[in-house]
């Protein structure tokens, strides 16, 4: 009998534990909680809790909100934390890619960006480069393809594009460049020749003219040159013999084309190293 209660006891706390309602989950933010956030500047907490309101809801006031908190967090990135500012403008491109349309946040958003990848480039490239490897997990090459897609987020943003090349063009190899100088030209549509003029842009595609054709710098910087030709032709033609054949290979089409070569040169184009 004493087993039976004891087994009953044991049945009515178990009943009774049972009934006990599973832990709450967490309320959801308000706008008046994330407005209150941004007030007291604590931008973080906003951020991660901008997605508490409902796709359906995020119109004047929640963009405005989220611009502040948004701008806000980039902005807080300094010192040895600016490079951070690179995987938190990947976060808010993946969750609110609207934000990328507002021309406050777009600001911040190419100043942070443009700071944090000049601070990767610097890292790996350091005289502690090695350590920073280690720490940061992050590679040139990284810092190159992460940078790439911050630009391609806004492909027509051909003063963010030219200003991601000029950092680019020191961080390596000087034909590392070509690829991002070839999107500044293109974006810049109509303005482009003020973009051929850089300097910064003549050195990264004289020097990928020089690649085997087949290399993705060598096909951005054909593209480049002959968009740019009325920039890039006293350059190419002042390399064009003092280059090998994988110069000749990618820069005679061009030159050929546009008549800019005397009858010796020409001869270069079909001759073999």
């Amino acid at each position: 009998m004493k087993h039976a209660l004891a087994l009953a006891a044991v049945g009515l706390v178990s009943s009774v534990a049972g009934a006990r309602p599973a832990q709450a989950e967490p309320k959801p933010y308000s706008m008046a909680d994330l407005k209150a956030l941004v007030e007291q500047k604590s931008y973080a907490e906003a951020v991660a809790h901008l997605a508490d309101v409902a796709p359906s809801e995020r119109k004047g006031e929640w963009m405005t909100i989220a611009v502040d908190a948004a701008s806000g967090l980039l902005a807080s990135f300094t010192g040895d934390e600016t490079v951070r500012a690179a995987s938190a403008i990947e976060d808010l491109d993946t969750r609110f890619p609207t934000l990328m349309k507002n021309a406050t946040y777009a600001k911040q958003r190419g100043k942070s960006g443009l700071a944090a990848y000049k601070a990767c480039f610097d890292g790996v490239n350091s005289s502690y480069g090695y350590y920073y490897r280690e720490r940061q997990g992050t590679t040139l090459d990284a810092c190159f393809s992460s940078a790439t897609k911050f630009v391609d987020a806004t492909p027509d943003n051909a003063e963010l594009a030219l200003a991601m090349a000029k950092l680019m063009r020191p961080a390596a190899s000087a034909y590392s460049s070509a690829p991002m100088f070839k999107r500044a030209v293109f974006a810049a549509g109509k303005h482009a020749a003020a973009v051929c003029k850089d300097d910064d842009l003549e050195l990264s595609i004289v020097a990928a003219l020089g690649l085997p054709p087949d290399y993705e710098e060598a096909a951005a910087a054909r593209n480049t040159a002959e968009k740019c030709f009325d920039a890039l032709k006293k350059p190419m033609l002042g390399a064009f013999e003092e280059e090998g054949s994988y110069f000749r290979a990618n820069a005679c089409p061009l030159l050929l084309n546009k008549r800019a070569l005397n009858g010796e040169q020409a001869k270069l184009c079909t001759a073999k190293d």
